[in-house]
């Protein structure tokens, strides 16, 4: 389970690298919030700090949905760069 969200990552940049619609990364931010914010409750509740529990979800999905889209990106761009390579055999 500790690893699930470095495999929602990785599933994230082969989507991009596949030209999968972009709008998967919206549900696979949902997925990763949901897995993540159980450990970050746990992790906050032993400091003294209240947080509303809207705006900390607003604040973990922003986060997970800025990583996943850069790694899409990344896929994306990388995956056209080397099959646009001149002489390239792909």
């Amino acid at each position: 389970m500790p690893y699930l969200a470095y495999l929602l990552v990785l599933i994230a940049g082969v989507l991009g690298w596949f030209h999968v619609y972009p709008l998967v990364i919206i549900v696979l931010a949902v997925i990763s919030t949901a897995v993540l914010r159980a450990s970050y409750v746990k992790s906050t509740a032993k400091e003294r700090i209240k947080v509303h529990p809207f705006v900390d979800f607003v604040y973990l999905y922003v986060l997970q949905v800025l990583i996943l889209f850069s790694v899409f990106a990344l896929g994306y761009f990388l995956s056209t760069a080397i099959t646009t390579v001149p002489g390239f055999n792909g």
